[in-house]
């Protein structure tokens, strides 16, 4: 059995690294190899691989935030309805503004709480629709900004920057909170999972940390019971990065997909090789109807030079009538 938890933090400077639950999974297994030993690490690693994980992340999301559940398309031949359904005409300034409200809604990623809610319990993309026009809520305005950043490469031996040695990286500027969900075994402590997530707040997140990136602190870490119980829930939505497994699901609904390439940490044996083997993964809104397992999810194994590292894709997941 599993209890969630809310852990929301504040970022405190820019940062470079997303917030995706396979990095968070990285920086919490490092926290046990410092924190507790090799052997505890060993301990976890097995659990994951045996698929009976201590604790299971989300991806990290901006300022209570969900991943839109697309159920379903909505076709241009629905666009007179839903005009008069919301506006009661169909003269050609209220399709317009239809038309534009549908374009307007397919641009979205996100959605509150409430409404991430109320697709969960069986409304359809279409309801919601309807709902944000009347309220007028389609537009979302930014709440962080992506800036390239140039930076060089110093030559330690003589101590100045080198030919062609200028490069950029994006930074990420947030004003709000980032709230991360996580599910644990009720026979984790939780003490020290809060000692795994105060390693991190300590020493930040992501790329650049020695430099004063991905510094956070916290907002809260709390039991959170605020996801309801689907009845007849007959599919899963996904709230972190998926690799799946044979018996996961049935069919996919709706999946978005990338591609990632991993980067190995500086403190590992063969710094020589940092990269991982490249992998795909469904991302968070993935909706798709049950399967069989129980914990869903794959870890991934000889996915680099140095047999003892994984990758792990196991997602936090939420109940959905489809």
């Amino acid at each position: 059995m599993y209890k969630t938890y809310l852990w929301k933090v504040k970022p405190t400077s820019s940062y470079i690294t997303p917030w995706q639950s396979d990095t968070i999974y990285g920086h919490l297994l490092w926290a046990v190899l410092f924190l507790y030993g090799e052997e505890e690490l060993n301990e976890i690693i097995g659990s994951f691989k045996s698929y009976k994980p201590p604790f299971i992340c989300s991806n990290g999301f901006v300022n209570d935030e969900f991943p839109l559940i697309k159920k379903s398309l909505i076709l241009r031949e629905d666009v007179k309805k839903i005009s008069q359904d919301i506006y009661g005409d169909n003269n050609p300034r209220e399709l317009i503004k239809t038309i534009r409200g549908i374009k307007e809604s397919n641009k979205r990623k996100t959605i509150g709480f409430n409404e991430f809610e109320k697709l969960r319990e069986g409304s359809t993309n279409e309801e919601l629709l309807k709902s944000l026009l009347k309220e007028r809520r389609i537009e979302k305005k930014g709440v962080f900004s992506e800036i390239p950043i140039m930076h060089n490469v110093v030559n330690r031996l003589s101590g100045v920057t080198e030919e062609n040695g200028i490069y950029t990286l994006n930074e990420k500027f947030l004003d709000g909170e980032i709230s991360i969900f996580i599910k644990v075994r009720e026979d984790f402590p939780l003490e020290k999972l809060d000692s795994l997530l105060k390693y991190i707040e300590i020493n930040g997140f992501g790329k650049k940390v020695s430099s004063g990136k991905g510094q956070v602190e916290r907002v809260e870490f709390r039991e959170f019971n605020e996801f309801k119980n689907v009845e007849n829930a007959n599919g899963f939505v996904v709230l972190s990065n998926f690799i799946p497994k044979f018996g996961d699901y049935n069919e996919v609904v709706t999946g978005n997909i990338i591609t990632k390439r991993g980067k190995t940490s500086n403190d590992i044996d063969t710094p020589e090789f940092p990269f991982k083997k490249p992998f795909v993964c469904y991302t968070p809104g993935s909706l798709f109807k049950k399967g069989d397992n129980k914990i869903v999810g794959n870890v991934l194994r000889n996915i680099h030079i140095d047999s003892r590292i994984i990758q792990i894709g196991i997602p936090f997941v939420v109940e959905v009538k489809i």
